[in-house]
């Protein structure tokens, strides 16, 4: 696995270098060290894990969560290794700040909000350390977390994600299958450009018709359909409502997106248990979608006049652990 070394990393070198007489260690990390570092958090939630044994085999896995609550979390995992020379220069960066004699734990008095959590456990001969620590509010971080951050970072950006980013599989889900209905109201209600827009029936309903027609869809018995999740299509957009007190609101917008016929599989085929798509047709489905946050993930395989459906996918690099 070729190393990269980013402009961060020059810096982050840098700042280890000057500052290692504050390092100073009688125990050090040798070439046949294992590792497990873990990086959770963030807006979102996010957990991933690498791990690298004696050999220099890597694990890389990613848990994925589930939205809206929809169900447990899913683990993705794909594999690398390092090379003798890679993993002994992981050795020196560790040694470099003195790991094996820093604290077991650097945690600030008040967590920040959406901050991460970390956690790296190094083996090396006879020696064993285990360091957990969170995101700090600067200026207040120690200068020993300062760079024992930065290795975090480095450990994330040139070990984890080259890794995941390299792999020729992945597992492809289907999170939510909608049934997209045409707005009929466009001239009452306009949906385009108008998305967190609040629509009170009193305003736009003087004839009742649209409070009948929402209600039949999302109130079939007087009580909310749990069961079935709609799309309002106007123009080109995909409209996601929140039912409000006498109202709706237009919740979010997606571009109509058609899924590529000539794909070997078909949208009713994926699952929320996923589907594993590799080489040549992982590169083709990770091509219809925009990364890095993948924003619109939402397709269709053909739109008439009838009822049709839409999946709210995502692909994931790697495939699931059971």
């Amino acid at each position: 696995m070729a190393m990269r070394k980013p402009l961060g990393f020059l810096l982050i070198s840098f700042l280890l270098i000057s500052n290692c007489d504050r390092y100073e260690c009688s125990k050090s990390v040798e070439a046949d060290f294992s590792l497990q570092f873990d990086l959770a958090g963030g807006i979102g939630g996010v957990h991933h894990r690498l791990v690298v044994y004696e050999d220099g085999k890597m694990e890389n896995t990613d848990r994925a969560y589930l939205p809206y609550g929809s169900g447990p979390s899913l683990e993705l995992m794909v594999y690398d290794s390092l090379t003798t020379a890679e993993k002994a220069a992981w050795a020196g960066r560790f040694n470099e700040v003195g790991l094996f004699c820093l604290d077991d734990s650097y945690h600030p008095a008040e967590r920040i909000a959406d901050g991460f959590w970390y956690e790296l456990s190094v083996t090396s001969g006879e020696n064993a350390k285990t360091i957990t620590a969170s995101d700090w509010a600067s200026p207040n971080r120690p200068a020993y977390f300062k760079d024992l951050h930065g290795l975090f970072w480095e450990l994330y950006y040139e070990l984890y994600v080259p890794v995941r980013d390299s792999v020729n599989v992945g597992t492809l889900f289907n999170w939510q299958k909608y049934v997209v209905m045409p707005w009929p109201f466009t001239e009452q209600a306009p949906l385009t450009n108008n998305v967190y827009t609040e629509y009170f029936f009193s305003e736009i309903d003087s004839t009742g018709e649209i409070a009948r027609y929402l209600n039949d869809l999302y109130y079939p018995d007087g009580d909310y359909n749990k069961d079935i999740h709609y799309l309002h299509l106007e123009g080109d957009y995909l409209h996601r409502f929140t039912m409000i007190d006498s109202g709706f609101k237009v919740n979010s917008a997606h571009p109509v997106q058609y899924w590529p016929q000539e794909l070997s599989i078909h949208l009713s085929d994926i699952t929320d248990e996923g589907v594993v798509v590799r080489d040549e047709v992982f590169r083709q489905v990770a091509a219809l979608f925009i990364e890095p946050l993948y924003v619109n993930s939402i397709f269709v395989e053909v739109l008439t006049t009838e009822e049709e459906s839409a999946y709210y996918l995502t692909l994931m690099n790697g495939m699931v652990v059971d």
